[in-house]
């Protein structure tokens, strides 16, 4: 159990595998991360890794511009894990404002968030990449905005089958 809330991350180093808030183990349990802001040149500024259980977990009001690769990432073995109201904007060489490779295991609830990429060769949600299928994924209410020639706003990658999407 833990809650990270109402602090400000920053970086300037780029090429780098630098992240925000990280998770890591074999569960990553009941943790929060809220009202927190995150600028600048991290490679996933809330993250965990997609070999850990995400457990009751809630990523709630955080503010992320400016990353490189997904601006918040929720995948794996998420159970009860919530994504809600956060925004996600601004970075021009993103993969994508939200990386859903899962949840394969349920429910995972994603809400209420605002994402707007501004990468040509981006995903708003990008899904599917290290997961082969997602389960009772529950995502409603998001404000997605594509950016200029961009991929897609909600894609499915990597041979993924989107199971009990709602």
């Amino acid at each position: 159990n833990g809650i990270v809330s109402g602090c400000s991350f920053t970086t300037d180093n780029t090429g780098n595998s630098v992240f925000g808030v990280y998770g890591e183990g074999e569960i990553v349990g009941a943790l929060t991360i809220e009202s927190n802001t995150f600028t600048g040149t991290f490679r996933d500024p809330i993250s965990r890794s997609s070999q850990s259980l995400y457990d009751h977990g809630l990523v709630m009001a955080n503010t992320v511009t400016g990353w490189d690769d997904d601006g918040i990432e929720f995948e794996g073995q998420c159970i009860n894990a919530v994504l809600l109201g956060n925004v996600i904007t601004d970075s021009p060489v993103a993969a994508s404002c939200i990386g859903f490779a899962g949840p394969t295991i349920g429910p995972t609830y994603v809400a209420r968030n605002f994402c707007r990429t501004t990468n040509s060769g981006s995903y708003v949600v990008k899904a599917g990449v290290d997961m082969p299928q997602i389960q009772s994924a529950y995502v409603f209410h998001n404000t997605f905005i594509a950016g200029t020639n961009a991929v897609d706003a909600m894609s499915r990658v990597g041979g993924s089958n989107w199971v009990g999407l709602v």
